[in-house]
């Protein structure tokens, strides 16, 4: 597409959502004659669905520790950490949560007897596919 911007001051580029999604970047860019690049990047994922199994196989006791964090490859940051379990915790999630298809790489660090550990794996998300993430630690 040419355009001819010697006779206007602005464009707005917008993008019409394509139906149910659970990721968009930008919707809409507006730019001028003064501009030099005419890229314009829409980043736009499908819903994918996870839920959490979260077991502590070893417990050591009360002192025991575990916290995680999430985040979707192609965000620059994760997600700040989860409230901290403690003890023998056991979780199953009973529901799956809508997130954005694609990669999701978990970190969590586990202390036990005053030991920490770190570990990180990852899930791939893909559209309307129900996954289960398990950490056991």
């Amino acid at each position: 597409m040419t355009l001819n911007l010697s006779h206007y001051r602005s464009y707005v580029i917008g993008l019409e959502s394509p139906g149910e999604h659970c990721y968009e970047n930008n919707t809409s860019y507006t730019f001028s004659h003064n501009d030099k690049s005419l890229d314009f990047v829409f980043k736009i994922a499908p819903c994918a669905f996870v839920k959490l199994s979260i077991h502590n196989i070893n417990c050591q006791g009360v002192g025991d520790v575990m916290r995680f964090r999430v985040r979707t490859v192609g965000e620059s940051d994760f997600e700040s950490w989860s409230s901290e379990r403690t003890g023998c915790y056991s979780f199953d999630g009973s529901e799956f949560i809508k997130v954005p298809m694609g990669w999701r790489i978990y970190e969590w660090e586990v202390t036990k007897n005053g030991v920490t550990n770190y570990f990180s794996d990852s899930v791939y998300t893909a559209e309307n596919q129900n996954n289960t993430f398990v950490i056991n630690y």
